[in-house]
């Protein structure tokens, strides 16, 4: 008897149990969602979830980021009506910035038409991909799929965990940029828009393969025409050279100098040419030290001693 009450209290619990959906339905309408705070609605909304006790598995929120507000958002809540060339009709808006969270492999996105909950690699699609020719748009003049995969090669992105972003932000898990999202499961893009195009016979370094899945490179230089050169420590642009998206943060030792020209990889590498820099040349870069020699600041260069390289997959695997 105790075993049947126990079993029927069981299946009344989970009958009652609230899904991420029906929580995200609920809260789409919700006074608490503003049109001009993504990354607020995505803090409320998980918010929303623990007070509720819905539960899920795994969860991460990403932001992306343009400077001149040239994100487009083809399947937008709130936006300007829009046509395609061929007269099919959309809704776009363009931002500086978006957040959205991803919750056991579905993105939920307060900005997006209608509470509907997509795949990943179903909403990248929809809501950043353009269905076919658009006419004109402001800054970016008419515009096609493979412009914009070409435009999210350089365009930042952070990745946070969840339950960190939920109570204050928190420093981004990982920093990349926005392509290498569509190459998580989604087996339409990859092969596609691949990292770099620096070939390997023009990389040199030792290699070690870690038990995590991350490749570890120690002292990395690129062959020029002018010679082998060690690199600047951009690690993710060092990465990227070697055929990885991105690095694993903070996992970059550093090796400090102003004695030898650096090497410096454009924001992407997919530049033909590697400026270099005078080691008289002021320069910042990622990791920069400062001395000041009486009035005098002198800058020094830093090299990547060693740089860890991961997917982009295993990162958010592991967060």
């Amino acid at each position: 008897m105790y075993r049947i009450v126990l079993l029927l209290a069981l299946l009344a619990f989970s009958a009652s149990a609230k899904s991420v959906l029906q929580a995200y339905k609920e809260f789409y309408d919700s006074p608490e969602i503003s049109s001009n705070h993504c990354g607020v609605n995505i803090q409320k909304f998980l918010q929303y979830l623990k007070d509720e006790g819905v539960k899920y598995n795994s969860g991460y929120v990403v932001s992306i980021h343009e400077d001149f507000a040239a994100l487009n958002h083809f399947d937008a809540r709130w936006g300007s009506r829009s046509y395609y060339e061929n007269g099919d009709e959309y809704f776009r808006s363009n931002w500086y910035f978006h957040v959205f969270a991803v919750i056991d492999g579905k993105a939920y996105d307060f900005s997006q038409r209608g509470p509907k909950a997509q795949r990943l690699k179903d909403y990248l699609n929809t809501a950043y991909i353009p269905k076919s020719k658009t006419e004109n748009i402001f800054f970016l003049g008419r515009y096609t799929k493979e412009k914009a995969l070409k435009k999210y090669q350089n365009m930042e992105m952070n990745v946070y965990n969840a339950e960190t972003y939920r109570r204050k932000t928190g420093d981004a898990k990982y920093s990349g940029v926005f392509i290498e999202l569509f190459h998580i499961d989604n087996k339409k893009f990859r092969g596609n828009y691949k990292p770099g195009e620096v070939g390997p016979n023009r990389i040199y370094s030792k290699r070690k393969y870690n038990s995590n899945g991350s490749v570890t490179y120690t002292r990395p230089m690129l062959n020029t025409e002018e010679g082998a050169y060690p690199m600047l420590a951009y690690s993710e642009k060092i990465c990227q050279a070697f055929g990885h998206f991105g690095a694993m943060p903070g996992e970059v030792e550093l090796e400090i100098t102003d004695k030898k020209t650096a090497l410096y990889l454009y924001t992407t590498i997919r530049e033909k040419e590697f400026p270099y820099v005078n080691p008289n040349e002021d320069i910042s870069v990622s990791f920069e030290s400062r001395e000041t020699m009486g009035s005098v600041p002198r800058y020094h260069f830093h090299y990547a001693k060693s740089v860890t390289c991961a997917n982009l997959e295993d990162i958010i695997n592991s967060i």
